[in-house]
């Protein structure tokens, strides 16, 4: 993980904003924190900046929870991970949350240093995770296309057999 995580908390509550920086300041985690207070600011930063996780509360003055998350996927590229931190949660809630994609769900009544860090590790870990396959998964489809190229354009025969002998594959220059 990188040594300083740049997070984006989305809170119109100054209390509250006060409390995540405080709890930050009480984790092994370094971050710069960068805040808005509704959902339009929470887009725009989004696009000025490149965040490594964002954390959203679930009532803003201009958006619910899963209206903030389809707003900030549609100009979030890379698809940081988002937390959803509510007052006044339920299970129906958190699930509605998780389906839309967010990376976790935490309720701010049993919120401290401990639970913030991490959540905030293992989004950041599981999306630099999905980063990488990502791009080992680009990776192999470009080599089985170059092999493909190959095989279907050497003048020589190749045939491939499954264990019982039979055959599987057979190239073009037969």
């Amino acid at each position: 993980m990188k040594e300083s995580l740049n997070i984006l908390v989305i809170d119109d509550d100054e209390t509250d904003l006060m409390l995540v920086r405080q709890l930050f300041a009480k984790t092994t985690l370094e971050v710069n924190l960068e805040e808005a207070s509704d959902c339009k600011d929470g887009v725009e930063k989004l696009k000025a900046q490149d965040f490594d996780c964002a954390l959203i509360d679930y009532h803003l003055p201009d958006a619910k929870g899963l209206e903030v998350i389809d707003q900030l996927r549609e100009v979030d590229g890379k698809e940081i991970p988002l937390i959803v931190l509510t007052g006044m949660g339920s299970e129906t809630m958190a699930a509605e949350v998780m389906k839309k994609g967010a990376a976790d769900y935490v309720s701010k009544n049993g919120l401290n240093g401990e639970v913030l860090e991490r959540s905030v590790r293992n989004a950041v870990q599981i999306h630099q995770l999905q980063l990488q396959a990502k791009v080992a998964e680009c990776a192999l489809l470009e080599r089985e296309k170059q092999y493909r190229t190959i095989i279907e354009t050497v003048s020589d025969i190749i045939i491939r057999l499954d264990v019982d002998r039979k055959i599987e594959f057979v190239n073009p220059a037969i």
